[in-house]
């Protein structure tokens, strides 16, 4: 590396072009890497929070009685009713398996309650304000740093970025003087800087293909290349259900805050509404519409594990029978299924299962569970390890620039050099235009830094001196 750390004035196209990438990667780690700490951080917290201790009450288990059966839910409906009596149920959550508690949603004021009831004896086991726990609180922060929009913003950019990070890092570890075998094992006999690059590098390659999916996947929820461009194309469209009458709400209507709660290929989808004689028989013509057929309606038409039923919204709202996999009811993604049922005529409106969603559809319906960590326990681990090595590649880049950095240069970024007559600059600006039509953000961004550095860090002596 001494002949190249020189500069690039007098030195072959590939060193000129590999300073390119330098720079470029350089300047890419530098605003990426403390959102890639808080994301891997704050992931890590959430994971194991949901595996260990549950977010929604679906960890907590009762002794099962011999022979006993359980309580209508409505009874248990009545028990978990009777802690906030000015409250009003607007979501049950079946438990999982028949030693696990029954969860209700309850409003009162504005506030959501969460209240487990023992499904054999209807007694209140726990209660806790819903979206208020640790897991949400690092849910806030990994979501959009909890400064809404704008977080949103910087996260998007971040993670479109950290795609450039892994584009050249690719390039800079590429083998150019041993074979692709010798380059995939890391030298341990290094020290010093050398030891730290020769680790970054390869826990990076090995790395890089899950981490690309855990950024496309987590950018599909953000606000302008996911909802914007990704999620409009590849929304459900309602038009499949056979003239059902819609709702001005979409389904992210169903969504507390910023969470999302239902999946993401139906996310925009309209909701359908009740107070008409659309669908297809669902419960039986002259049985009262309740949460208890709802429930058995549930269980007739295959719905299995944990499920989760909405009730209806206003004269017009519906039963919504929920199972997705983000939401860790069950460890299948192919399980997911949606069905809206009328509130007055019991017909089920809408039936959508993992084999309606779109290509899109179909591919965040698995992504979204495997970037949680959601689908069993070696998803979990794979995942552990995904977020540690996100974490020494961010400390183990500090650490080289450190190590690089001339002892007293304390206010100095030293950036790597811009190499002059850089070749193909025809073919990087084909990729910038790319960058800048798939994720705006990050083209945008790419622009400016370009723009500032070429415009600004070049000419003024004070800004080449510290970044130069």
């Amino acid at each position: 590396m001494s002949n190249i750390s020189r500069g690039a004035i007098g030195a072959s196209t590939p060193n000129r072009f590999y300073l390119a990438a330098w720079r470029w990667h350089f300047y890419a780690g530098l605003f990426v890497i403390p959102f890639l700490m808080i994301l891997a951080v704050t992931g890590l917290i959430m994971m194991y929070i949901g595996y260990f201790d549950g977010r929604d009450g679906e960890k907590i288990t009762v002794p099962v009685p011999s022979g006993a059966a359980a309580l209508s839910v409505s009874a248990q409906a009545e028990a978990a009713l009777a802690t906030q009596p000015d409250g009003k149920i607007v979501e049950w959550l079946k438990g999982r398996g028949g030693d696990n508690v029954s969860v209700f949603r309850i409003k009162t004021d504005g506030v959501q309650t969460m209240v487990a009831v023992d499904p054999y004896t209807g007694d209140v086991v726990e209660s806790w304000q819903r979206r208020q726990g640790w897991y949400d609180f690092a849910d806030g922060i990994h979501s959009d740093l909890m400064l809404g929009t704008t977080g949103d913003r910087l996260l998007e950019i971040a993670a479109g970025l950290a795609i450039v990070l892994i584009v050249t890092g690719i390039y800079l570890w590429w083998p150019r003087d041993r074979s692709l075998l010798r380059t995939l094992l890391p030298d341990l006999s290094e020290r010093g800087r050398a030891l730290w690059k020769t680790l970054h590098a390869n826990v990076g390659v090995y790395l890089s293909v899950v981490l690309l999916l855990f950024l496309i996947s987590g950018m599909a929820w953000t606000g302008v290349w996911g909802s914007k461009l990704v999620q409009a194309w590849n929304t459900f469209p309602a038009e499949k259900w056979n003239n059902v009458p819609l709702s001005d709400e979409t389904h992210a209507s169903m969504n507390h805050g910023p969470v999302g709660e239902v999946p993401w290929a139906i996310e925009q989808t309209p909701m359908p509404t009740s107070g008409s004689e659309a669908g297809v028989v669902g419960i039986a013509p002259g049985v009262p519409v309740t949460i208890d057929s709802v429930a058995k309606l549930a269980d007739a038409i295959g719905f299995n594990a944990r499920y989760r039923v909405a009730y209806p919204n206003g004269a017009t709202g519906v039963w919504t029978i929920n199972q997705d996999t983000m939401s860790a009811d069950a460890e299948d993604p192919f399980s997911d299924r949606t069905v809206h049922v009328d509130k007055y005529t019991g017909r089920v409106l809408a039936n959508v299962a993992f084999a309606d969603y779109s290509l899109a559809g179909k591919a965040m319906a698995v992504g979204i569970p495997l970037h949680m960590g959601l689908i069993g326990l070696w998803n979990f681990i794979l995942n552990t390890i995904v977020c540690l090595s996100v974490i020494f590649l961010c400390v183990s880049g500090v650490a080289m620039w450190w190590l690089r950095r001339p002892k007293g240069a304390a206010l100095r970024v030293f950036a790597p050099k811009t190499p002059e007559n850089l070749p193909h600059w025809r073919g990087a600006m084909i990729l910038m235009l790319f960058l800048s039509l798939a994720f705006p953000l990050v083209g945008i961004t790419l622009l400016t830094v370009l723009a500032l550095d070429y415009i600004l860090v070049k000419r003024v002596p004070a800004l080449r001196k510290a970044f130069g």
